[in-house]
This record gives C-alpha cells, structure tokens and sequence, in this order.
C-alpha cells in the first residue's frame, strides 16, 4: 500500500462543483465512503469528517499544555489512499489529481 501524500485541493476543488452545480452534500460523500458516526437514533453519515478531511473545517491539535490553546489546523494533504477513496466518492477520475 502506498503512504504518499496528495494535496486535497483537487478533492475540495471538486466537492465545492458538485456542491454548487448539483446540490450534493457532505453527507452524501459520506455515505459514499462508508463513513459513519454514532447518532442519537443509530449511525449517521460522518459529515464532519468529510469536512476535515477535505480541509474545509478546521481540525485541532492540542498543544499537550493545559493553558495552551488547542490550534487550528486546515487539513493540506492526504494519504494516497485516502485521496483514492475520495475520488472515487466524487465520481473525479483519480489521473486528474495525479495518483
């Protein structure tokens, strides 16, 4: 298995169309790549992971300081396979992003 790193850019590029021209929704990809949370009725569409892994929500990272803020970090990359998946979910040919 391959451990490269890919710009998500391209992935959120292409979420953004699809958002904007068809109305698909990060719950959508969600489903798409089998990615579920417990809800208050059963597993939910993991929307927020969706979000964080194409950068468009902020992930933190604790500082492992109690006084420290956590910091906010908007996701640059991610693995090879990640980035497959990814594209696969958003019907995006995997060549166009160069894997």
């Amino acid at each position: 298995m391959r451990t490269d790193v890919v710009p998500v850019e391209p992935l959120r590029r292409r979420f953004e169309e699809l958002r904007d021209e068809r109305g698909v929704r990060l719950a959508d990809v969600a489903r798409a790549l089998d990615w579920t949370k417990q809800g208050r009725h059963g597993l939910d569409a993991d929307s927020g992971r969706v979000s964080r892994y194409l950068g468009l929500t902020a992930a933190y990272e604790g500082s492992g300081k109690r006084r420290e803020p956590p910091k906010r970090c908007y996701r640059q990359t991610v693995t090879y396979a990640t980035a497959a998946r990814l594209a696969e979910a958003l019907n995006l040919d995997p060549r166009d992003i160069g894997l």
